[in-house]
């Protein structure tokens, strides 16, 4: 399995005009399409057409199936 979850810290700093910094946490989803099938849905980890902390719709991302030309 190929899709995770990254955690990290995103921090600015700036020394003029006016000196200034900040950080938060960040977290991403990496999700690999051709596992898709296998985490969304229910009782899995991501919603489908639902309500969750995290959906995924598969019309909403290119699956292979769209001619690009």
């Amino acid at each position: 399995m190929y899709s995770c979850i990254y955690e990290g810290t995103v921090t600015h700093s700036r020394f003029m005009p006016v000196k200034h910094h900040f950080s938060y946490d960040l977290c991403m989803l990496y999700l690999d399409l051709d596992e898709v099938t296998d985490l969304v849905g229910p009782g899995r980890m991501i919603a489908g057409h639902t309500w969750s902390r995290a959906s995924f719709k598969p019309e909403d991302h290119w699956l292979g199936t769209a001619d690009l030309t």
